[in-house]
């Protein structure tokens, strides 16, 4: 048996046009009219049409085409058929985020979902109030069958370094590397610690992967140094909440530490050692570059993180 796409594709879909002027003006002269063909032209096509159902479809009477009972039968649904095609395909109006019902799913960064979901949300609630957002974690790497699949819509993080083919990227904005320790931390005072006080802390980093190396490790190597590590966590909050429960030092993005410093008593300062700058970007798949609604959300995003 074949299956329904394949024998659809065998139907000359034009032919539900000839039927719908037919139906609607039960004359082939005026249905030809209609549809801006020859007369000739439209008798071809219901012949045509004929012979794909295996009936008269129209026959003829002194008060114009009369349709037979199959026809009658399928005259309802192919008109709600090439109405809503008219409606959904051909006669789209601009784009209005007002009446959009959808759900963006973003893979990110803990860091950035602080950052940006709450001013998100709330531009969300005032002129798209039907959208939704699904925030979930990145892990350590692009998911990018996710984003060709569309099971997730964009992806924001700071370690995207090469983007593959078919994929675009923008930058969102660029933030520094900070440390922050307790307030009442016994042995950070001023403005911070020197390098080799630095190294002679236990530190928590942020390490979804499992690994227990960061940015500031690779820094360190690069001189040849080193720090202890005694703990790694999947979370830049959770890091946070740690140190400001114990005497460990976190290093992780300044703009986040400078949000989280009042509400958990922190301190913070500068590293002791030269950090690379962190370039956020937003990545999506080629396949929703043009969408209109895809296009209106990143756009939104953008704004949001410009000001976070």
């Amino acid at each position: 048996m074949a299956r329904p796409l394949a024998a659809l594709a065998r139907v000359d879909l034009n032919l539900l046009t000839v039927f719908r002027a037919l139906d609607e003006t039960r004359h082939v002269t005026r249905a030809s009219r209609l549809l801006g063909v020859s007369q000739p032209a439209l008798s071809h096509a219901l012949r045509r049409l004929r012979d794909v159902f295996g009936d008269p479809m129209f026959v003829r009477t002194p008060r114009g085409m009369a349709l037979t009972p199959l026809a009658e039968s399928l005259a309802g649904p192919i008109r709600e058929a090439l109405a809503q095609l008219e409606s959904e395909v051909l006669e789209r109006g601009p784009f209005n985020a007002a009446v959009l019902s959808r759900t963006f799913r973003v893979r990110t960064t803990d860091y950035l979902e602080a950052l940006v979901t709450p001013s998100l949300l709330t531009a969300l609630a005032a002129d798209a109030p039907r959208v939704r957002v699904a925030a979930l974690a990145v892990g350590t790497s692009l998911p990018r069958a996710e984003l060709e699949s569309g099971a997730c819509d964009v992806a924001i993080a700071g370690f995207f370094d090469d983007v593959p083919t078919g994929f675009h990227q923008e930058a969102l904005f660029h933030d520094t590397y900070a440390c922050a320790v307790r307030r009442s931390h016994p042995r950070v005072r001023g403005p911070g610690l020197t390098l080799d006080a630095f190294r002679a802390e236990r530190h928590v980093l942020v390490a979804p992967g499992g690994e227990l190396t960061g940015a500031v490790d690779r820094a360190l190597a690069r001189q040849k140094d080193r720090r202890q590590v005694v703990a790694g966590t999947s979370a830049f909050l959770v890091a946070a909440w740690i140190c400001a429960r114990s005497n460990f030092v976190v290093t992780a993005p300044s703009r986040l530490l400078s949000k989280l410093a009042a509400p958990l008593g922190l301190r913070t300062f500068a590293p002791p050692v030269t950090m690379p700058v962190i370039r956020i970007v937003q990545v999506w798949h080629a396949r929703s570059d043009a969408d209109p609604a895809h296009r209106w959300f990143r756009e939104l995003v953008r704004d949001v993180a410009a000001r976070a």
